[in-house]
């Protein structure tokens, strides 16, 4: 019997932002949950995420510390640290270039988000495609930290610019004892 339960899929078209939301519960410590999002209109999408709390609002205050390295699969690039402290967003999910019809696809990992006597961590990992000059792929890995102890129920994903489309599946983690 597999340890991971699938909880929810949710598929999106032609959007923004998109909420994936009462995933979250007592049910489980760890959720996994997976994107594989591309671009519908628009510039760059670049795919960032919030937490969403106990009352269903997005957390949008500055309460995020994000440490992300960008892997280059190409020589003309280098590596890359995108971190900060009390940002008011995530990111680690993957960019989708201009002209490009890739796709981005990613996996986040989440613990304790339901203790409302703990942080929420995240450790993510995705794809990223430059199409500019040179084009050329990436990966993205990443650990946040939403830094106040509070119920969290759910994920928001949203592009700064552009929508997409896509699916997300979360599972939760079950632990043997």
């Amino acid at each position: 019997m597999s340890n991971l339960r699938l909880i929810n899929e949710t598929s999106f078209t032609d959007v923004a932002s998109v909420n994936i939301d009462n995933v979250f519960s007592a049910d489980f410590d760890i959720y996994k949950m997976t994107f594989d999002v591309e671009k519908y209109s628009g510039g760059v999408v670049s795919v960032e995420h919030r937490l969403i709390n106990s009352t269903g609002s997005v957390i949008t205050a500055s309460e995020y510390d994000v440490a992300n390295q960008k892997l280059p699969a190409y020589s003309g690039f280098s590596f890359q640290e995108d971190r900060y402290t009390n940002g008011n967003d995530m990111r680690g999910l993957g960019i989708i270039g201009v002209a490009s019809t890739h796709n981005t696809q990613g996996v986040a990992y989440i613990f304790n988000p339901y203790d409302s006597s703990s942080y929420t961590f995240l450790l993510t990992q995705s794809t990223y495609y430059n199409d500019g000059s040179p084009t050329s792929y990436f990966g993205y890995k990443g650990i946040q930290v939403h830094k106040s102890a509070e119920t969290i129920r759910g994920l928001n994903i949203y592009s700064v610019s552009g929508n997409y489309q896509g699916l997300v599946r979360t599972y939760g983690l079950r632990v043997d004892s």
